[in-house]
């Protein structure tokens, strides 16, 4: 193995890549990238995996000299991003990897190829493409409504359903729901479903450019395998079936509130620094014709209130507990000026919708509320 590549070129995708490796492993050469090098093509490839999800970046080099080693991720990214924005040289020497930038020279262990796992192979199946701007929208306003739960997976997953008409991303932890829907006419015969690890999403939209360059997804039989320009993800499916979400969405609620969004995000900032309990984290919303309360109490920091006047409200008044930290997650990521919630009881789930002009795109959110003491 001997090639040549600009610190440029390839530094932001090794730093990038190690992240899919995992920090604790009982395998070390899944702590470890996989670099080939290929004469012929004057491509280097930089494969790393945590088992569940691979990432494939194939970038262009000066190649003498073909050949494929692993190298532990984290002291090889360390070690590459401290370099000089030079020319960096690669090359096997006395069962070293020789690293040499500028003045820096580096001799270091690597691992035989060979004991990499095998990069998954998958079939042309249903090949799907996405507007980048499209795709990054569906993603951030789902993604942070993953959960953890080990007896249940799903929940760290994001939901997918892609049909001719419209394709939706929803994710939900139980206590809250995301669901993000773009309505556009796709060559598709038949939909497709599945659940995908949230961090193949999130991981991809590392390497977005401002260009109009389009993600390919493909629908294999256990993956889902996603492309953009010189990047390949490739991510197991969850199995199983995904909670049946949509039964929240079946009544629409009678009651609408319409709030600036800066005024209630501040708002809630302001006064959730009181809340110490995060589990609960309760912010009491107190709505009636003049003007929205919201308030906070700490039994060890007192009390916070703060009032917003200026919003529109068509129902009799109602007081609803809400999880701070959820309605701050929905409100960091709505594109709106103004949001808007659709309200039943005070003990029925809470809307929280964008108010947007774009009819292409729907972004719904759901929390429940909380008990208020």
């Amino acid at each position: 193995m001997k090639f040549s590549i600009s610190k440029k070129s390839f530094g932001h995708y090794v730093q990038y890549l190690t992240q899919i490796v995992p920090q604790k492993s009982t395998m070390q050469i899944t702590s470890s990238i996989l670099l080939e090098c290929n004469a012929d093509t004057n491509k280097v490839t930089i494969v790393t995996t945590d088992l569940n999800i691979t990432a494939i970046v194939t970038v262009d080099a000066n190649v003498i000299e073909s050949g494929s080693i692993c190298i532990p991720s984290k002291n090889f990214s360390d070690i590459i991003q401290a370099l000089p924005d030079s020319m960096i040289q690669f090359e096997i020497v006395n069962d070293k990897l020789k690293v040499i930038c500028e003045k820096s020279n580096f001799n270091l262990n690597f691992i035989d190829s060979s004991l990499f796992p095998i990069v998954p192979e998958y079939e042309s199946g249903t090949k799907i493409s996405f507007d980048r701007k499209v795709f990054a929208t569906l993603v951030n306003n789902t993604s942070f409504a993953t959960g953890v739960d080990a007896a249940n997976p799903m929940y760290s997953g994001i939901y997918c359903n892609i049909s001719s008409t419209e394709q939706i991303m929803a994710a939900t932890d139980s206590k809250r729901i995301a669901e993000a829907k773009y309505i556009s006419e796709m060559d598709i015969e038949e939909p497709i479903e599945f659940v995908i690890p949230v961090k193949s999403l999130i991981f991809l939209e590392k390497f977005f450019a401002n260009d109009d360059s389009e993600i390919t997804m493909i629908d294999d039989a256990t993956k889902v395998v996603l492309q953009y320009k010189n990047v390949v993800i490739i991510s197991n499916k969850y199995a199983g079936k995904y909670p049946i979400y949509t039964v929240v969405f079946k009544k629409e609620h009678e009651h609408t509130l319409m709030l600036d969004k800066t005024l209630l995000r501040d708002a809630t900032r302001r006064v959730a620094l009181l809340n110490t309990d995060e589990e609960r984290s309760i912010v009491k919303l107190s709505i009636n014709k003049d003007e929205v309360t919201l308030e906070a109490i700490s039994s060890e920091f007192g009390a916070g209130r703060e009032v917003i006047d200026s919003f529109s409200f068509d129902g009799e008044p109602i007081v609803i507990g809400l999880n701070s930290k959820f309605l701050m997650s929905f409100l960091n990521v709505i594109e709106s000026d103004d949001v808007i919630f659709k309200i039943g009881k005070a003990t029925e789930p809470v809307w929280v919708l964008n108010n947007s002009d774009d009819e292409t795109i729907l972004i719904r959110f759901v929390v429940m509320p909380l008990r208020l003491e």
